[in-house]
């Protein structure tokens, strides 16, 4: 077994004990050195989970590392992000990090499993759909309390984000910044060439 906490722990954020989440359990390594847990599935496959800890589902890169292979293939079938979300309180953050988390279903094309001790618990698709949430008819509060049971869904193909990570991203912000040289340029060669 290996030892695992956060990739970044989160300024006061949730803890353990007197130290930030930076908990640790040992769990099997994978191949590629990231945490693995490989259950059998009722058909006996084996499923590779990636897990995230709490605000790490807020940040792209930690679930595409996961989700990135070494040799281009799919690095893991599912993520797994279990969370805290009672720093909160009870306000919309809830729902924020919910929405967020599903961004990176939908980036990298891997069903999430999130378990939330006080906040919104979901098995979301590949998609960015939730396919099952807990409810509790005697709290409107939307996923407070309760569990859900269903399927979460796998998805064998690598995405580009997956696979090229932001450069998508930098090349409109490029693209933006010389478009908008490319004005100033017109345009103060326009003011010039009338002052001429």
């Amino acid at each position: 077994g290996r030892t695992s906490g956060c990739s970044r722990p989160v300024p006061r954020g949730p803890s353990c004990g007197s130290r930030p989440a930076t908990c640790s359990w040992s769990i099997f390594e994978g191949s590629n050195g990231h945490v693995e847990i490989r259950p059998s599935t009722m058909e006996g496959r084996s499923l590779r989970f990636g897990i995230p800890i709490c605000y790490e589902d807020v940040m792209p890169y930690i679930a595409r590392t996961f989700a990135r292979g070494d040799d281009g293939t799919k690095g893991v079938d599912l993520l797994l992000n279990i969370s805290n979300d009672g720093w909160f309180g009870r306000g919309i953050q809830q729902e924020q990090h919910l929405a967020i988390c599903t961004f990176r279903a939908v980036e990298n094309r891997v069903g999430i499993a999130r378990a939330v001790n006080t906040g919104n618990s979901a098995l979301i698709k590949p998609t960015g759909e939730i396919a099952a949430r807990p409810d509790d008819p005697a709290d409107k509060w939307p996923g407070a309390m309760g569990y859900a049971v269903g399927h979460v869904f796998t998805d064998s193909r690598v995405s580009f984000y997956t696979h090229y990570g932001d450069w998508f991203a930098w090349g409109c912000a490029c693209l933006l910044f010389l478009l908008i040289v490319d004005y100033w340029v017109i345009r103060m060669l326009s003011r010039a060439r009338a002052q001429a």
